[in-house]
């Protein structure tokens, strides 16, 4: 966390104290010095506000851009890889017979015997071979139309938010 940040999370509440200790509960001014203080703070959390804000602008228009170009590129890149590996594999396979072995200073190529259990569909099995996955979701839209007409639905409201827009 920057100093900018950090002192921008700090100064509100520092500039709250100010001003209750130089305006008493009638609106009536009772410390200069304190609201010259918290005067000068104000200002202060403008241009920290301001700088932070400008750096979040910057952030997201310039480097998460560049980052996700960096991410697709090496998502491209993988693929790439991956097809280039099996396709390597594959030669391998067809000119190292089973049982064969291949062995350098830098590799070793054997075989290894495996096993997979290979089954159709998993609803034609009787039931004791099954595993039944369930995933079950809030449709929130439905829930919004509902809420937003008048239905009461335990344990779900709507949370009014109030959203940062840096442009």
């Amino acid at each position: 966390m920057s100093y900018q940040t950090y002192r921008a999370m700090r100064i509100a509440p520092e500039i709250d104290a100010l001003m209750e200790s130089a305006i008493d509960e009638t609106g009536e001014i009772v410390n200069e010095v304190a609201l010259s203080q918290a005067d000068e703070l104000i200002k202060e959390r403008t241009v920290l506000l301001a700088d932070l804000a400008a750096w979040v602008k910057w952030a997201k228009q310039t480097r998460i851009t560049e980052i996700d170009s960096r991410i697709e590129q090496l998502e491209k890149d993988k693929a790439r890889f991956a097809k280039a590996i099996e396709f390597a594999e594959k030669a391998i396979r067809a000119n190292l017979a089973e049982g064969e072995k291949l062995k350098t200073d830098d590799v070793s190529v054997s075989w290894r015997r495996s096993e997979s259990v290979i089954c159709g569909d998993a609803a034609f099995l009787p039931a004791k071979f099954q595993r039944v996955k369930t995933t079950i979701e809030a449709d929130k839209k439905a829930l919004k139309e509902a809420l937003t007409a008048g239905e009461k639905i335990d344990g779900v409201t709507i949370e009014v938010k109030q959203n940062l827009v840096i442009k």
